[in-house]
């Protein structure tokens, strides 16, 4: 049985569709799940950006679509109700579109899509199931230290002489 956790994804931008740095995106607490929310933050040393995109995990959660509310710096705020296992682009207008998101196969995730994939979720503390084991990675080849170069000095034609040119 393959447990999925669920997530949404939200990119908020500016009317010019750019990252709206400083934006805040909340999910409203529901039965399941407590209040969250996110900041969109530009990121916080040298030479470093963070992804401008607010990410929400759900667990196991069984529900399929949870409320969003964004607010962007000048104000504006905006409500959705949005789809989990997706990622969106919304504006301040109140345009949302669905970004394509790689997931993998998620169509044997328990409790996911219909209730043909149902199965009941452990009670609350009971273990997980054990991840899949990776393979061990390859060690890489040991480094054979370089041979000394020789330098072909046939490139170099020695000091160039200089003549004065004539002065008419």
């Amino acid at each position: 049985t393959t447990v999925c956790n669920r997530f949404v994804r939200v990119l908020p931008v500016t009317s010019a569709g750019a990252p709206a740095r400083g934006a805040t995106v909340s999910v409203a607490a529901t039965a399941a799940t407590p209040a969250q929310k996110r900041v969109v933050d530009p990121g916080s040393g040298y030479l470093c950006q963070m992804e401008p995109v607010a990410h929400f995990g759900f667990g196991r959660l069984q529900a399929s679509d949870v409320t969003v509310v964004v607010g962007w710096v000048d104000g504006t705020e905006r409500q959705f109700r949005l789809a989990l296992d997706k990622m969106y682009r919304v504006r301040p207008d109140g345009t949302l579109s669905e970004v394509p998101v790689s997931v993998g196969d998620r169509s044997a995730c328990v409790g996911l899509h219909s209730a043909a994939h149902h199965s009941p979720s452990p009670s609350p503390g009971a273990p997980l199931p054990s991840p899949t084991p990776r393979p061990p990675s390859p060690t890489p080849p040991p480094v054979e230290p370089e041979e000394p170069h020789s330098h072909d000095h046939d490139h170099d034609q020695g000091p160039v002489a200089h003549t004065p040119s004539p002065t008419p």
